[in-house]
């Protein structure tokens, strides 16, 4: 092969042979020929890919377990319309409020680092 290596530009389609091919290397007597090198960029785009799947597993999971809470919320509303609750279920209400509240923050930080994780996979250049 030459160097540099000469690329055939076609529409839409760019071919750069920078390895012999198996026919190529049979004839020149080689008999155990090797598999070619796993591309980087696309174990990098796999293990973004595999990534995003677990990202976006956590960020459903969170996100039921807040329509969990919503609706144990939900249920004391429609219980108490005059909203004027028992203080027992005012606590049990103001704790699931908070819950519901620190579940929001967490599935806001798990929604950014999914949508980072595609924003690397968006920028890869294969």
């Amino acid at each position: 092969m030459t160097h540099p290596v000469t690329c055939l530009v076609g529409r839409g389609l760019e071919s750069c042979p920078n390895r012999f091919s198996e026919r190529e290397l049979r004839t020149m007597g080689f008999t155990q020929i090797p598999a070619p090198p796993a591309d980087p960029c696309v174990t990098q785009r796999n293990v973004l890919g595999a990534r995003l799947l677990t990202q976006g597993a956590t960020v459903d999971a969170a996100k039921a377990q807040a329509a969990v809470v919503k609706a144990k919320i939900d249920a004391i509303v429609a219980q108490y319309p005059s909203r004027q609750l028992p203080p027992d279920v005012y606590n049990t209400y103001i704790g699931l409020v908070d819950q519901y509240n620190a579940l929001a923050n967490d599935i806001d930080a798990k929604v950014a680092a999914y949508n980072a994780t595609v924003d690397q996979l968006n920028a890869l250049p294969c």
